[in-house]
């Protein structure tokens, strides 16, 4: 929280004290200056973050200073009697859906899942539905309401989570982002995966094994990741490398090709000073297996031939889906697949056994473990 800005802690702090119950439904919320002090903020930010609530429909304005939180209608039976809804962007993929590492394919393990169940199921696309509508399918008999990763800019899985817990629909997330804490989610175990990868690399004899990042600021999975490498390091008897940063920058206007050669560059400077000043560097793990590429690609502009005198490995299982794979053919030795697929049922699972009060009280956290698979194989 501390890199938000006021007003956004503001409102992050206020939608978790909603979502968490400390401030119920019809509740009155504290005066202004009061809440104010009590978040560490300025006048004007709270009242900025309490506009925006209330454009939202949170909360409800009475007078001049006078806020309650919105009071939601109660589940009564209607067309959505029993459907679960689903928040994505993707439906399409299909075919073959255990063999690849798109984030799409946990809804696809969803709505097989939520089929095979014979439940019906309501795919929501958040890039055009307010919290008014979705307020009125959670009114209308919803059984549940399921959020797999959906990265579209300005979402907020907890906000609809929230608003399913205010009218008393099961709810269950996908992923540990900022807020998510207080539900019921399905995780991969990042820190399983870049365990077993790194583990197969020693195994083939690399030892100055480092992790390519493009994040200045990691999130969550992003360090379990790191934990998992470190720790498979360290049993080895390895001490751990500092990570090779390497933001990924905008290229508006560029082609695809264009863009990728520039990504190649940026890649090979930043490798430079390593292999210049002869610091140990035989195997590359990329943040995820389009970066894989570029990578190869920045290896071979400095002279080394990739998979011989440094390995690259990626992560999602995706390579020979990826478009950068048009502009440098080589693979990588192994990746990760997270098994979305898997994950998708998983959350049916926890929805289900919600709904039927199979779970203790407080929020549960299921990890999936992954699969390490190297390249013409299908596991190890």
């Amino acid at each position: 929280m501390t890199n938000q800005s006021p007003r956004a802690r503001a409102l992050e702090t206020i939608r978790n004290w909603i979502a968490s119950g400390e401030l119920k439904p019809g509740g009155v919320l504290p005066p202004e200056r009061e809440l104010a002090t009590r978040l560490d903020v300025s006048l004007g930010s709270i009242q900025r973050a309490l506009r925006v609530l209330e454009d939202e429909g949170t909360l409800d304005r009475h007078g001049t200073r006078t806020r309650t939180v919105a009071q939601k209608a109660p589940i009564t039976p209607g067309l959505l009697d029993g459907a679960v809804l689903v928040m994505s962007d993707c439906t399409s993929m299909n075919a073959d859906p255990d063999a690849y590492g798109w984030a799409g394919y946990v809804t696809s393990g969803i709505l097989s899942a939520l089929s095979a169940q014979k439940i019906h199921a309501m795919v929501l696309d958040p890039r055009g539905l307010d919290l008014s509508q979705l307020d009125r399918m959670l009114s209308s008999g919803a059984g549940g309401l399921i959020v797999p990763e959906v990265e579209i800019p300005g979402s907020h899985p907890e906000i609809w989570a929230a608003h399913a817990r205010a009218v008393g629909v099961p709810v269950v997330l996908f992923g540990d982002e900022l807020g998510c804490e207080t539900f019921d989610r399905v995780v991969p175990d990042h820190e399983a995966g870049a365990y077993e990868l790194t583990r197969w690399l020693l195994s083939t004899g690399r030892q100055a094994i480092r992790m390519l990042n493009n994040y200045e600021k990691p999130s969550r999975w992003a360090l379990e990741r790191r934990a998992g490498y470190e720790r498979a390091l360290r049993e080895a008897g390895h001490e751990p490398l500092p990570p090779i940063f390497c933001p990924e920058g905008q290229f508006p206007g560029l082609s695809a090709e264009a863009i990728f050669q520039a990504q190649s560059q940026s890649v090979a400077g930043a490798l430079l000073p390593i292999l210049s000043q002869g610091q140990p560097l035989d195997a590359i793990m990329a943040i995820t297996d389009g970066s894989v590429f570029a990578a190869i690609a920045g290896l071979k502009l400095l002279g080394k031939t990739p998979n011989r005198d440094v390995a690259v490995v990626g992560y999602d299982d995706y390579w020979d889906q990826s478009q950068e794979r048009l502009f440098e053919p080589t693979p990588p030795l192994a990746t990760v697949n997270k098994r979305n697929v898997e994950i998708g049922r998983e959350l049916v699972k926890m929805l289900l056994d919600r709904h039927d009060g199979h779970l203790p009280s407080e929020p549960q956290r299921k990890m999936v473990a992954p699969v390490l698979k190297v390249r013409g194989e299908t596991s190890l």
